[in-house]
């Protein structure tokens, strides 16, 4: 999430690159924030940008593990964190890619 200086950006920072490098304006951001579970202690912020066919997301699960949204929680020994259930992210994914095909 945070990045690792000289090896890889933070995940904002990706989005913030990915905007300005397709012209959409960082001021003009979508928010959506939502805690549809609270039993999982995880929340959900989307940040999207989109004009003319080009969209930038950015999906933050707050309070998340290195887990998949939406999965079946698991503990396989390892300090994982939450799995969050606010989101399938199988189908945040595909909603993106199928709007945003390349034509």
């Amino acid at each position: 999430h945070e990045g690792k200086t000289g090896a890889y950006a933070s995940a904002i920072s990706t989005f913030e690159y990915w905007a300005t490098h397709n012209e959409l304006n960082l001021a003009k951001s979508n928010f959506t924030h939502f805690d549809k579970n609270p039993a999982d202690q995880t929340k959900i912020e989307i940040i999207e940008l989109s004009k003319d066919g080009i969209s930038v997301s950015h999906v933050n699960i707050i309070g998340g593990g290195h887990t998949w949204p939406g999965s079946n929680p698991f503990n396989i020994g390892l300090p994982l964190g939450k799995t969050s259930q606010e989101i399938d992210i199988n189908e945040v994914i595909w909603k993106f890619f199928n709007q945003n095909s390349k034509k």
